[in-house]
């Protein structure tokens, strides 16, 4: 019993540890974070309506420090403090929630704000996925043509979005949740 116990562990850390580098490498908005302004003033949140850990999560990411395991809409986030950065009228807030999933890499999400004055001129998300459906990809297809004798597969390349489709069918998107997070940051930050 114990060796067995011994294999899985030491296949499991095998499996964690290349899972860990076989993620993709993060992109745009994470590498063209311009460098904070120092800040004049201390943080303030204001007009927080909602639930505590609404409340929560804006002044995480306005004021800081990171939050971890807010519950939003049934669905748990880490949310890290905002960089902004003032030129003038404009301001640029770029900042990232993670959309926290249990025993497996979790979902980043990567916004950038630009507001000229009170006015929010354009919001960019990059998403991140996390969770195993990349590499459990070959596998889960092979599965459905095994089981089904071959009269249903899987593609490879569609396992993610199957997986995502029955999520959002189980318990709701929580991309929808993390927008609403990044709007409500937007229309707050100064």
């Amino acid at each position: 019993m114990l060796k067995r116990f011994a294999v899985a562990l030491t296949f499991s850390s095998f499996f964690f540890s290349n899972a860990a580098l076989a993620l993709p490498q993060l992109e745009t908005i994470e590498q063209n974070r311009p460098p904070a302004a120092p800040q004049g003033k201390p943080c303030q949140v204001t007009s927080t309506t909602g639930s505590d850990s609404f409340a929560a999560a804006m002044k995480a990411a306005l004021c800081g420090p990171e939050r971890k395991k807010l519950k939003i809409f049934d669905h748990q986030f880490n949310v890290k403090p905002v960089e902004i950065t003032r030129t003038g009228n404009e301001i640029i807030i770029i900042g990232q929630i993670s959309h926290h999933l249990s025993l497996r890499p979790d979902d980043q999400v990567y916004y950038r704000i630009t507001k000229e004055g009170n006015t929010v001129k354009d919001i960019q998300v990059d998403i991140k996925r996390g969770g195993w459906a990349p590499l459990a990809a070959p596998i889960v297809s092979a599965l459905s043509a095994y089981v089904t004798g071959g009269s249903f597969t899987v593609p490879p390349n569609k396992v993610e979005e199957v997986g995502r489709s029955l999520g959002r069918a189980i318990d709701g998107s929580w991309e929808q949740a993390a927008q609403f997070l990044i709007v409500n940051i937007a229309l707050r930050a100064k």
